[in-house]
């Protein structure tokens, strides 16, 4: 993608404006993601977001000027009205993805207002995108607030490469399905080509629900989407950490820092920095100081907590009654250890700037980073950061804070575990200096090896490696050009050969496999195609000849039934191939019986040449249990028997290896000189067709997947719509 300009997508942008007694000020961030980001230059980069000011209060000439002066630093902005930011941020993003993506169910709010909002937010983004898209190398769509967007954008902009990052936890299934918007937010985000997550777990509960929710198919991380590839990976973001540890050793830090010992008179600094946030465990972690200066007597005097709590969202109940509870909660602590010259309990409510907060960081003997769920949590990491290797602290983090997957080497708690937590941080007071050092030096080598910078870096490589590889592989898509060229090619040729897979192909699969018998339609347009004059058509599919027959054997038609084991051509009798002596069948069905009395839903169909084990209506998780059970319990049997193991849509096969499409389709190959051959399927069996076709026959894979196709179609409508064109105009009929 280089010399394109990368689209960056986020709530907000990097520059803050304010309306002040008629006067726009304009702020810029300092934030992690501000300076990850920034490794982008300004002149390869457009960054696209809401400046933060309400469009009610701006006139139209502060609009132009907020856009001219945007505009210099890179950056467009996206309007936005009060009530917009009431419904959509406040109320969908914080009141209803919020609690629920931190495991908080029982303070998401479902309202239906807010819900509108945020697709008309999402849409007026992916408006402004679009209209700033010309010379776009790639978009990059950031965090919960826009996860409609890379839908959105693929729609209107199909050839973009689109990444998508979010920023904060994804939930579990078992919570995700409580969303009545669930399968809106789980497609908005498949229009991404690359979807990245903090952790494994978050990367592994999204795949869980595009399977549960959605049936979508995934292999190591790649989820097939109608004829794309979704990949899905993990960029654990960091911080800028040069910028933490040169100012750590600067004078004005060693200054404030002595000032802060002094202050102290001795006592160690345990320090607690968090967002007023209810995910952020702080009642919980009170609860645990307070057991741990009950069990710890000896400890009065000697230690203070230093609690800083960054104001957030001051007026909404929920976080009002926070509020209340924290300061109860210090109240309550220092009321009962408080002496003449001690109180356990300092509080700070109030933003504190960086120059302030790194000699907290820095001289800290432990910071309790003990979130009951957090995404990352980068306090945890700029502590870490600021820590002078001669005398570090330690730090205690939260085994569900997203930052414990990379910081083996800090002490990892139950945050909800408040007697182990206490016994924690007594162990982390009384630490010996050398195990200080060791944890901090493995701490900081892991945040030297992946800052923000690379982050970014990384996010940006890999969706140019998927997409530039996606681009390599690329099979055309049945356009209407390439339509128009295929009925073109059809009508002008003498003699045609239609080779047409069923299920999945001419007809859409059905929970149950005789639900698929074909309508009038379709039986009316196989006629007309097969009446045309030098036109063959076969099916050839995985059904049994007397399904076949029932369906078809009135029709002017060849049909092959079982993957090429019985073949019968146009008004001729069926041929088989001979079964095999051994009675295998019998055998596999006393492996394959318990298992299916014991999947609801899932049943065995017996043929003349094979077993199927059909799952579509298994639940997807223990679908995919009791797929590698019977492949585990099978495959010796199959291996002794000389017998296949195929695993198809939503079905397990056992069968004989050389039953093959590929058989047959030599046959009718063979017969005559075709002028014209297509060939469409959309399983694995019609790779065999599609691989011994000539260099001049259409070959259309339906759907996803690696193919030896030519061509690739979302669904079995389009090819039944492309054979209806085929039918429409025939230059050659009886």
């Amino acid at each position: 993608m280089a010399g394109d300009k990368t689209i960056i997508v986020s709530n907000r942008l990097p520059v803050s404006v304010k309306k002040v007694r008629g006067k726009l000020i304009y702020t810029a961030s300092s934030g992690g993601l501000a300076t990850g980001l920034g490794s982008i230059p300004e002149n390869q980069r457009k960054w696209i977001g809401w400046p933060g000011v309400v469009s009610d209060v701006l006139t139209d000439s502060d609009k132009k000027e907020i856009t001219k002066e945007l505009k210099s630093h890179g950056c467009i902005p996206v309007f936005l009205t009060r009530r917009q930011v009431k419904r959509f941020y406040d109320g969908y993003c914080n009141e209803t993805i919020w609690p629920l993506f931190h495991y908080f169910p029982q303070l998401t709010t479902y309202r239906d207002r807010y819900w509108q909002a945020y697709k008309q937010v999402n849409e007026q983004f992916a408006k402004t995108v679009k209209a700033q898209s010309r010379g776009a190398g790639a978009i990059w769509v950031h965090d919960y607030q826009l996860m409609l967007m890379p839908a959105l954008l693929r729609k209107q902009m199909p050839g973009v490469p689109i990444g998508f990052f979010l920023h904060i936890p994804f939930p579990s299934f078992e919570l995700f399905r409580l969303l009545p918007q669930r399968r809106e937010l789980l497609e908005g985000l498949l229009g991404a080509d690359l979807i990245g997550f903090h952790t494994h777990d978050y990367a592994r509960h999204y795949l869980s629900c595009a399977l549960n929710l959605g049936g979508y198919e995934y292999n190591g991380g790649v989820l097939s989407v109608g004829t794309r590839s979704v990949h899905i990976d993990v960029f654990p973001i960091g911080i800028d950490t040069v910028r933490f540890m040169e100012t750590a050793v600067s004078e004005p830090t060693q200054k404030s820092v002595a000032e802060l010992a002094s202050s102290l008179g001795g006592r160690q600094l345990i320090l607690s920095v968090d967002r007023l946030d209810y995910s952020k465990g702080l009642p919980e972690r009170l609860d645990s100081f307070d057991e741990f200066l009950k069990q710890h007597p000896e400890m009065h005097g000697k230690v203070e907590m230093l609690l800083l709590a960054v104001p957030s969202r001051t007026d909404v109940r929920t976080y009002k009654s926070l509020r209340m509870a924290v300061e109860q909660s210090i109240s309550r602590i220092n009321g009962n250890y408080a002496t003449t010259d001690w109180t356990p309990i300092r509080y700070l409510f109030r933003n504190i700037p960086f120059e302030e907060l790194l000699p907290l960081y820095q001289h800290a003997s432990v910071a309790m980073v003990t979130p009951l769920r957090d995404g990352m949590n980068l306090v945890a990491k700029e502590y870490i950061a600021s820590q002078l290797t001669d005398d570090p602290g330690v730090l205690i983090l939260s085994e569900t804070a997203g930052a414990s997957t990379e910081l083996h080497d800090a002490l990892l708690v139950n945050p909800n575990d408040r007697s182990a937590v206490a016994a924690t941080l007594h162990e982390a007071l009384i630490m010996p200096l050398e195990e200080r050092r060791q944890r901090i030096h493995h701490l900081q080598s892991r945040l030297k090896e992946y800052t923000i910078i690379d982050w970014a870096k990384d996010f940006m490589r890999e969706l140019d490696t998927h997409t530039s590889a996606a681009t390599a592989q690329h099979i055309a898509t049945i356009t209407p050009k390439v339509e128009k060229e295929i009925v073109s090619k059809f009508q002008e040729a003498a003699t045609r050969l239609l080779l047409l897979d069923y299920d999945g192909t001419l007809s859409a699969y059905a929970s149950r496999p005789e639900q698929a018998k074909p309508d009038a339609a379709l039986r009316r347009l196989l006629k007309r195609l097969s009446q045309q004059r030098g036109t063959e058509v076969v099916i050839i599919s995985g059904r049994t000849r007397k399904t076949m027959d029932e369906w078809f054997g009135d029709l002017p038609i060849s049909l092959v039934a079982e993957h090429g084991a019985c073949t019968r051509a146009k008004g001729k009798v069926w041929h088989c191939k001979p079964q095999r002596e051994t009675d295998w069948k019998s055998e596999v069905m006393d492996l394959w019986a318990p298992l299916e009395q014991r999947t609801p839903g899932g049943f065995i169909e017996q043929k003349e040449y094979s077993l199927v084990w059909h799952y579509r209506r298994v639940p997807t998780a223990l679908a995919k249990l009791r797929l590698q059970q019977l492949m585990s319990i099978t495959g010796p049997l199959a291996e002794n028997l000389d017998l296949g193991i195929y695993q198809g849509q939503k079905m397990l096969e056992i069968r004989q290896h050389d039953n093959s499409k590929a058989v047959p389709t030599e046959g009718w190959l063979q017969r005559k000189d075709w002028q014209f051959i297509l060939a469409a399927g959309d399983d694995y069996t019609d790779e065999d067709i599609f691989r011994i076709l000539p260099d001049d026959a259409y070959a259309i894979k339906v759907g996803t997947g690696s193919t030896a196709a030519h061509y690739r179609t979302q669904n079995s409508e389009t090819v039944l719509a492309l054979l209806k064109k085929l039918a429409a105009k025939p230059r050659n009929s009886t």
